[in-house]
């Protein structure tokens, strides 16, 4: 090391009132500064009502599928909820995007999720999500504890993507199986 230089290291401790700078023999020295604790940062009032807001809001859907029977066809599972047939599916005389995914999000709330994975691979995905969305936000609103680290995981461009693709893949899925 040069003459009169000297070597900065940060070290982070909880429960410290202040930074304290420390030196060290060879000039190096150590600054520690607080950091919030966990509870510090859990969420507010407001917060936990949200993460409540969020779960309630994710359970509606997962429970009006329960409350359907399933279609032996793949398809049309939604007209239990006096919904027409699938426009797309009646005009153009194959699967839309979505086709199928009332009746996976049925079976997989049954448990039978490889059935659901074969009658639309991405409604079994989102069935899947909106249920971990259910439980993260019944823990969060229980606990306090803050879902921004999941969240800024799943809003990431390359998650996005995938999602995508799978959405994509789903439907490719679903026109194959039209076809043939």
């Amino acid at each position: 090391m040069a003459a009169g230089a000297s070597t900065v290291i940060h070290l982070t401790l909880r429960a410290t009132p202040r930074t304290l700078p420390i030196r060290g023999a060879s000039g190096t020295v150590l600054r520690m500064r607080p950091t919030p604790s966990h509870s510090s940062t859990g969420l507010t009032a407001r917060g936990r009502l949200a993460a409540a807001a969020i779960a309630v809001a994710a359970v509606v859907p997962l429970a009006v599928a329960a409350g359907l029977e399933p279609s032996a066809e793949g398809i049309g599972t939604h007209r239990g909820l006096g919904l027409p047939a699938c426009g797309w599916q009646v005009t153009m005389g194959v699967p839309c995007p979505s086709c199928g995914m009332t009746t996976a999000f049925s079976h997989a709330v049954r448990g039978d999720l490889l059935v659901a994975g074969m009658t639309q691979p991405a409604g079994l995905l989102l069935c899947l999500m909106l249920a971990m969305t259910a439980i993260g936000g019944a823990y969060a609103a229980f606990t306090g504890a803050a879902m921004h680290r999941v969240a800024g995981v799943v809003a990431r461009p390359a998650m996005i993507w995938s999602v995508l693709a799978v959405l994509i893949g789903a439907w490719a899925y679903k026109l194959v199986g039209a076809i043939t």
